[in-house]
């Protein structure tokens, strides 16, 4: 069954946002108080994270080659940060994400199968 890729990019999106704020409030090299207050309602868009994370899962772990070429582009067109470190972090991170979510899931069906011969003997 094909999910498609469309939570997967608004989650990058959300990322994205995160970035963008902690970048504005980096321009100067540090976070104040203040600035630090400001960060909290962006935190808020975690729980859409959340509350779609079902739906990113089963997209995850039913993305093939060419959903990993159109999320590399989607990327490429919607990340532009002025400090280079954070845009890479970011890049970097869903990077790791889309590589680790086939290794977690063989794990699981590891595990499964490991559960299986338990209750079976």
């Amino acid at each position: 069954m094909k999910y498609g890729i469309e939570n997967i990019k608004e989650a990058i999106v959300i990322f994205i946002k995160l970035g963008h704020a902690v970048e504005v409030r980096l321009e100067d090299n540090k976070i104040t108080l203040m600035e630090g207050i400001t960060f909290v309602p962006k935190l808020w868009s975690i729980k859409k994270l959340w509350d779609d994370r079902v739906a990113v899962v089963n997209q995850a772990k039913d993305i093939d080659a060419a959903e990993k070429v159109e999320i590399n582009a989607f990327v490429a067109a919607e990340l532009d940060l002025k400090n280079d470190k954070v845009e890479a972090i970011i890049e970097k991170t869903i990077e790791a994400i889309l590589e680790t979510t086939g290794v977690i899931d063989k794990i699981v069906e590891l595990r499964n199968l490991i559960q299986e011969a338990k209750e079976a003997s």
